[in-house]
């Protein structure tokens, strides 16, 4: 039998006092906690005759994941403890690790209930901020799709499961600071009798873990996992990946364990934080641009194949003249249930370039949603040139031209290079210098390939 044991250690912050009865449990079966993995989530603990020892898990101000284990502030915290019955296992940021040996009656850390909930509120309170920042990243970057370019949650399957699962994990991470807010309007002026904390329950406090961080943890993994078959990435590009995030992880955690065990002062973590991140920044950077030579160079070298199914222009039979080179020269391609068709090629006709987006949705309502997407990129295409033009292009309604191509809806950039256009489940979007938008003959030509 193994003398080593892992488990998830998924407790949330307020439910600190939950992890005593935990570990109590755990102690009682012959396991005892040896430490808590910082990136891993995982507690290990080890092989031990079943004992009925006490714990204590209690909220260290002068904690956290940047302060050295050594300093002098925290050497006399856990000597204090140590003089109280209380030796020291591990920590986990603020929160510190203590047991007592089985018979012997320590003294509490934390006498006083009201003391004890304010340092709680005060240094989680330092964590849920950093999470309430990501959720406003997360949440900003949703938005931004959702109204804006709607249609890129629908154009493939695996972006639409990301969607949901990042929605999923702003829900889970709400839900998370509101239980953190009403954990501090309930403890307030609801302590024990005895001036101390109420312990959680231990059951309800393992279900608000699975509720909160298993849910949110696990959507993530869902995001990671699906936002690599999003990019269709080849072998070569995956192993970039996923190299790159291997050394930032690991860099990371050889960072904080330099910081913890070779720091000697508090302010060590923040020194220590700033040279070891700009460290990682060079060697990331080095090492990025010598694998990227290794493994992606090669791609772009690959021949541009476009499945013979796809409607799509005929450069040669649009200008009536034979091209030199291959006209297109990047071509992507996407499929979901909502919108079965869908690419956007990029190439050049007689030295000018030549874009087309092109989405073929099973439904009109959505096509509505493509093409206020699409416009609102073209509008956003137009903004990223204003520090080269006095002026930013606009797009404007054209009545006259949509009737000429026979659409549902028609945006035209202002300089008549760029057009988007709507007709039933189809959206069209075209830019070139050299094409007249207006020109019978090309409409006929386009509305016969794209909207058939």
């Amino acid at each position: 039998m193994s003398k080593k044991k892992r488990v998830f250690w998924n407790f949330i912050a307020t439910d600190y006092k939950a992890m005593e009865e935990f570990l109590e449990n755990m102690a009682r079966k012959g396991w005892m906690l040896k430490k808590i993995g910082a990136l891993s989530g995982a507690a290990i603990f080890e092989k031990i005759p079943p004992s009925n020892i006490k714990f204590y898990v209690d909220v260290f101000k002068d904690g956290g994941p940047l302060v050295p284990e050594n300093i002098l502030d925290v050497k006399e915290y856990r000597s204090l403890c140590e003089d109280a019955g209380w030796h020291f296992i591990t920590s986990q940021d603020y929160l510190q690790f203590f047991y007592a040996e089985e018979g012997v009656e320590p003294i509490p850390i934390q006498t006083d209930g009201e003391m004890e909930r304010k340092l709680v509120i005060k240094t989680m309170l330092k964590g849920e901020l950093i999470h309430l920042v990501l959720i406003v990243f997360i949440l900003r970057e949703i938005l931004y799709e959702l109204f804006f370019i709607p249609h890129m949650f629908f154009i493939n399957t695996p972006r639409m499961i990301m969607g949901i699962s990042l929605i999923i994990f702003i829900i889970s991470s709400i839900g998370k600071l509101g239980y953190f807010l009403i954990w501090v309007i309930r403890t307030r002026g609801k302590l024990k009798g005895s001036n101390t904390l109420e312990p959680p329950n231990l059951k309800a406090a393992r279900l608000r873990a699975l509720i909160f961080d298993g849910v949110k943890v696990s959507a993530m993994w869902i995001v990671v996992v699906f936002m690599l078959i999003d990019a269709r990435a080849r072998i070569n590009e995956i192993a970039f990946i996923l190299i790159i995030v291997a050394m930032s992880v690991g860099l990371a955690g050889l960072s904080r364990f330099i910081i913890k065990k070779k720091g000697k002062r508090k302010d060590d973590g923040l020194y220590f934080s700033f040279i070891g991140a700009f460290i990682v920044f060079v060697f990331l950077f080095i090492v990025i641009y010598f694998l990227s030579g290794v493994l992606m160079d090669r791609d772009y070298k690959e021949e541009i194949i476009i499945p013979k199914d796809y409607p799509i222009v005929d450069v040669e039979e649009l200008l009536g003249a034979r091209q030199m080179e291959e006209p297109w020269y990047d071509f992507n391609s996407d499929s979901s249930y909502f919108i079965p068709l869908s690419y956007n090629a990029k190439g050049g006709i007689s030295g000018y370039y030549l874009g087309i987006t092109y989405y073929r949705s099973k439904e009109d309502s959505f096509s509505k949603l493509v093409f206020k997407g699409q416009v609102n990129t073209l509008k956003r295409y137009f903004r990223s040139f204003r520090k080269y033009r006095i002026e930013v292009e606009k797009v404007k309604e054209d009545e006259e031209l949509r009737e000429k191509w026979q659409a549902d809806q028609l945006i035209i950039g202002e300089r008549e290079n760029s057009i988007v256009i709507r007709k039933g489940k189809y959206v069209l979007g075209i830019e070139s210098l050299k094409l007249d938008f207006h020109n019978e003959d090309l409409i006929e030509y386009f509305s016969n390939i794209y909207f058939v």
